[in-house]
């Protein structure tokens, strides 16, 4: 618990040395026509998992200190990192309260993926091409950022859960 802890906190101090960017090469996939389903984000989530790493689940406090993410723009969110600070995998689940706050939290993801292209670049080339190929995706009111090598697959199982509601 303590290592975890401690990893997060290290997390924490190395983005308070980051100047973010405005804008991110990252690819973005979004669906304009708005999406009414009721996605249980935990449940997505827990199925992640198993193609995930160790990962810490932020909340909502460390949701707002760490990424900017205000409880009043989501209805729904898991915002996990891995509890290691040599890869860089990170998983973003937002169910959004209303249009105006998907662009609030689409900014913030664009910007956080920004801080970890800068933060890998130099230092960790593995992981840079980890985040270069990370996958941003607004489908409705749902905001889904997959920093992972198993990105294409966590973004096959959130379409897939999408699709089955």
């Amino acid at each position: 618990m303590m290592k975890r802890l401690f990893t997060l906190l290290l997390a924490l101090c190395l983005l308070a040395g980051c100047s973010p960017s405005a804008e991110t090469t990252a690819p973005s996939h979004t669906d304009p026509s708005p999406a009414e389903k009721d996605l249980h984000l935990p449940t997505l989530y827990t199925q992640m998992q198993e193609k995930l790493p160790d990962m810490l689940t932020l909340d909502p406090a460390m949701m707002l200190d760490f990424c900017g993410i205000r409880e009043t723009d989501y209805t729904q969110a898991i915002v996990a990192i891995c509890s290691t600070n040599i890869r860089s995998d990170e998983v973003w689940l937002l169910e959004a309260t209303d249009p105006d706050a998907l662009s609030r939290l689409k900014a913030l993801a664009k910007n956080r993926l920004q801080v970890k292209e800068s933060e890998t670049e130099n230092y960790l080339p593995d992981q840079y091409a980890v985040v270069k190929e990370a996958r941003l995706i607004t489908l409705g009111s749902y905001l889904v950022m997959l920093v992972s090598p198993e990105a294409s697959a966590l973004e096959g199982m959130f379409r897939e859960a999408i699709d089955g509601l």
